[in-house]
């Protein structure tokens, strides 16, 4: 069976942490792009890329590359994914898979054009656990599902590698950070297709905070409901 040649574009902390040990035991990992040279160079001493470049345009320019991995700054997954997508790869996106809906909308809407595949990396949806309540809803054990209330708690922090604390570049806050991963949990498990509507809050942190902050003001958490 043939090995799909991957190309990932970002050398940071996600891809050296799930992407690169994950591509190297299944597939072929053939080039790899970072802005900083030294770190690409590096995962290509360390799982064997044949190609490293600085340019991740360089990298989408390879004939025989089957799929792209995007592991850059989130304002950069829409129009890196845009243009894999134009030089006939398919795409895995890191989560978000852009920060706006007109832009995630470009991009499946680019695939199905070019008759490609394009996906965001929610990977919590194939942990085994999921996957047995999954099954559970779908054969009706549980009833009729109606009401959901997903809640996320990080007890570390905010992470203090990559550009979490940068707006510009990550495009929001814990919602569009680790809050995607429990709406895509929460539209997989039930099905959802018709999404009528939704609403969300951002807030930002005041300069003095109040002296006894709400349950809604404590840090590192969410709630979303469905």
């Amino acid at each position: 069976m043939k090995k799909f040649n991957i190309g990932v574009i970002g050398c940071g902390y996600i891809a050296k942490k799930a992407h690169f040990p994950n591509i190297a035991s299944k597939y072929n990992l053939c080039a790899v792009s970072d802005t900083d040279l030294s770190r690409a160079e590096a995962v290509k001493k360390e799982y064997g890329a044949e190609y490293v470049f600085d340019d991740y345009k360089k990298l989408l320019a390879l004939k025989e590359l089957d799929a792209v991995h995007i592991c850059a700054p989130n304002y950069l997954h829409a129009p890196i994914a845009l243009e894999a997508l134009e030089a006939g790869k398919h795409v895995l996106v890191e989560k978000p898979v852009a920060t706006t809906v007109k832009d995630a909308e470009a991009i499946y809407r680019k695939a199905r054009e070019k008759k490609l595949k394009a996906m965001s990396a929610n990977c919590f949806r194939y942990l085994t656990e999921w996957s047995i309540l999954k099954s559970f809803i779908d054969s009706g054990r549980l009833g009729e599902i109606y009401y959901v209330n997903v809640k996320a708690m990080r007890r570390r922090g905010i992470p203090p590698h990559g550009v979490f604390t940068n707006k510009a570049l990550q495009g929001g806050g814990p919602l569009i950070d680790i809050g995607v991963h429990q709406l895509d949990l929460a539209v997989y498990l039930l099905g959802i297709r018709d999404r009528r509507g939704s609403r969300g809050r951002s807030g930002q942190r005041s300069a003095t905070p109040p002296a006894t902050p709400g349950p809604s003001g404590a840090p590192g958490t969410m709630r979303i409901m469905i």
